[in-house]
């Protein structure tokens, strides 16, 4: 549970598909809506898939706007035909030790 009000962090988001194509015509909807994407590359277990991640900017942490923001995911995925493996973010909860927590759907 996120205590802190108003907090807002950046998101690490995590997209597979299957062809070069699919993973850009991705990459460049998720840059025009302000999304830091990284370089694609294939995946280290499987070359025949593309990864596709990146940062979003800093955005509410509340489950509302965060089950919102997944929606839009999951529609981003289903329209270019690819898959949302999930996201994950850092927060500082314990007096500055860093947690990495993961939400994979």
């Amino acid at each position: 549970v996120i205590k802190k009000k108003n907090l807002k962090l950046k998101i690490e988001f995590f997209f597979y598909a299957d062809l070069e194509v699919k993973a850009v015509n991705l990459a460049i909807d998720l840059s025009n809506r302000g999304c830091d994407v990284y370089p694609l590359d294939h995946t280290s277990s499987d070359n025949s898939k593309w990864l596709i991640c990146g940062l979003t900017n800093r955005m509410s942490m509340k489950k509302k706007q965060l089950d919102q923001w997944t929606k839009v995911m999951c529609k981003l995925a289903n329209d270019h035909n690819c898959l949302f493996d999930g996201w994950g973010t850092l927060i500082d909860q314990n007096h500055g030790k860093i947690k990495n927590h993961n939400w994979r759907l």
